[in-house]
């Protein structure tokens, strides 16, 4: 038997997610469950009160979009840029990820700092979903396809096709492996027994 964790998004309108200053809610089809909420004022706060294991913060990153400080369990976990080049957007990026040595309550928030980089043309910064890890359920049978290398799209619709589901998917660099391409799935590819 292999272990995994159970995975839960909550999306930015969950209920465990509180907001203070000016949060506007926009409907978007890119966006995880369709919405995502975003603010451009300094100290705005989106604060997420979760119980697990890993706990990751999904976003938008774009031409348009400024910086935030991630602060978990009232520690400052640093500065995110969501600033990127490229003028098409991308969605459903796990912009921050963090694990804890076991299962506990925790807290994350996300502060707007209304800063941005030069080159940006907001200070806009999203909240489209949390995704929280906890606990461990064995699993047999499951056959998660080898789709490093592959586009995202490839990647997509061959995990699609093993009637598996596309989670957030987090971006990072790689010496070996095209850009654009996966670096590597989360499970990874393997028979699980």
């Amino acid at each position: 038997f292999a272990s995994v964790n159970y995975a839960f998004r909550y999306q930015e309108s969950a209920t465990s997610v509180t907001y203070t200053g000016t949060w506007t809610t926009e409907t978007v089809s890119t966006a995880s469950g369709g919405s995502q909420r975003f603010a451009t004022a300094a100290r705005a706060t989106a604060t997420f009160n979760f119980t697990g294991r890993n706990v990751a913060w999904a976003a938008v990153r774009a031409n348009s979009r400024g910086r935030a400080e991630v602060i978990v369990d009232g520690v400052s976990a640093g500065t995110i840029d969501l600033f990127q080049t490229s003028t098409t957007a991308s969605n459903r990026r796990l912009m921050f990820q963090r694990s804890f040595a076991s299962d506990g309550p925790h807290t994350i928030q996300i502060r707007v700092l209304g800063t941005k980089a030069t080159s940006s043309t907001s200070t806009r910064v999203d909240v489209d979903a949390f995704v929280v890890t906890r606990g461990t359920a064995p699993t047999t049978g499951v056959t998660v396809p080898n789709v490093v290398g592959q586009t995202e799209a490839s990647a997509t619709a061959e995990i699609t096709a093993a009637n598996l589901q596309v989670g957030l998917i987090p971006t990072d660099n790689s010496s070996t492996v095209p850009a654009g391409s996966i670096i590597s799935p989360d499970p990874a590819a393997a028979m699980q027994e």
